[in-house]
């Protein structure tokens, strides 16, 4: 599942070339028509049924802050 939100629908053709490449990131911010990656990345797992624990302690899992992507776009 994923959202899409292009500031135009010009970008779309653009997007529609380059988002099947990205396929392992969380989330993707391009920028005008051609359209250039600005920010990717992936989002820490935590919880999933796909990890196996092999001892009774659990690490704490800390998610390093992280600027917005808004603050991308000043």
């Amino acid at each position: 599942m994923g959202w899409i939100a292009p500031a135009t629908a010009k970008a779309l053709p653009g997007l529609a070339r380059k988002l099947p490449r990205y396929g392992k990131y969380s989330y993707l911010l391009f920028r005008g028509q051609a359209p250039i990656n600005r920010v990717k990345g992936r989002w820490p797992v935590r919880g999933s049924r796909l990890m196996v624990w092999l001892s009774e302690r659990r690490p704490e899992l800390l998610i390093p802050p992280r600027r917005p992507l808004t603050a991308v776009l000043d």
